[in-house]
């Protein structure tokens, strides 16, 4: 080949060849600038995702402040709840729930007129003794006691609520000395029984009977007047009904032997024409008393008296 011949070819090869590398780089200068808008792309995407991150953490810690503040009063209860469930497991002293005597509706023994046996200066051993025979004769009775419990039982009150009977203030020391002084000296007395038996029972009293009854001559005369007429107001003031009685057992003062008992209240009760309020007395000196009871309780029955527990409205039965 000529030297002509040959220069002609290597021009045509470098022809050839930056022809060659001019369609390289255009071709790679489109594919730089389509991958830079992949990248613009991607950039973007990853501008979105940034702030949809952080859009979604905002929104997450809202919701969890949302959770505190709605679970915030069960974090509080709870220690309350535990507080309360230790408390429950510590022993500690009862308290009273207050309420009232219900009204004794059951009637026992006959279809007549009605019994109502009442026991005037209790608590004492002959207490317990009474109501072992009530038990036994299953008849419910009204106990007008004091706070001078001798029974030996120091729960006596609450029994006598609890074996169905109704439970009636007598005054706290039964002193006509004291407590007919004054208006203020009796119901102080009068309250401070009421404080009493209901720390005793949780049961708020809602009857009463006066020492010696409404015609107490020991009233009138410690007293210097009518005193015991004025104590009814204050007495209803306070929502209690009062009773006397219309068959006396004659064990008041004195102690009579058992038959003579028998004999005072089968009399009173013939004598009369309707329901009857027995008086007895049960303090620690009555064992007569105690002895006498199941035969007046026979023969109660055995002329078709019933027997019930006094409740407040039952019978009209006062002296003054």
């Amino acid at each position: 080949m000529s030297n002509r011949a040959r220069l002609i070819t290597a021009a045509v090869i470098v022809a050839l060849l930056l022809a060659g590398g001019s369609i390289g780089m255009i071709h790679y200068n489109k594919q730089f600038s389509a991958l830079k808008d992949e990248v613009r792309k991607v950039n973007r995407h990853n501008h979105t995702l940034r702030e949809q991150n952080t859009f979604l953490k905002n929104r997450v810690n809202e919701l969890e402040k949302d959770l505190a503040a709605y679970q915030l009063p069960d974090k509080e209860e709870k220690p309350q709840e535990e507080e309360s469930f230790k408390e429950e497991q510590q022993p500690k002293a009862k308290q009273p729930q207050e309420t009232k005597q219900k009204p004794q509706e059951n009637h026992y023994g006959g279809s007549g007129p009605t019994a109502y046996l009442t026991f005037d200066d209790g608590p004492s051993k002959n207490t317990l003794a009474i109501l072992e025979i009530l038990k036994q004769e299953n008849i419910p009775a009204t106990f007008f006691v004091t706070g001078n419990n001798v029974s030996g039982e120091e729960s006596v009150y609450k029994r006598i609520v609890n074996e169905g009977h109704r439970l009636a203030n007598h005054t706290y020391t039964h002193n006509f000395a004291e407590i007919y002084q004054s208006t203020e000296a009796f119901l102080a007395d009068f309250l401070r029984l009421e404080e009493f038996l209901y720390q005793e029972t949780g049961i708020r009293t809602d009857m009463m009977r006066f020492p010696g009854g409404t015609q107490s001559a020991m009233a009138q005369k410690t007293s210097g007047y009518n005193i015991v007429g004025e104590l009814i107001g204050e007495i209803k003031a306070l929502d209690y009904d009062y009773f006397d009685w219309n068959v006396y057992s004659g064990d008041g003062t004195e102690t009579p032997p058992s038959a003579e008992i028998v004999k005072n209240v089968l009399s009173g009760a013939d004598g009369i024409a309707g329901d009857i309020v027995v008086l007895f007395h049960d303090s620690r000196t009555k064992k007569s008393t105690v002895e006498a009871l199941p035969q007046i309780i026979a023969e109660l029955t055995e002329r078709g008296y019933s027997f019930s527990a006094l409740s407040p409205g039952a019978i009209e039965v006062k002296h003054r």
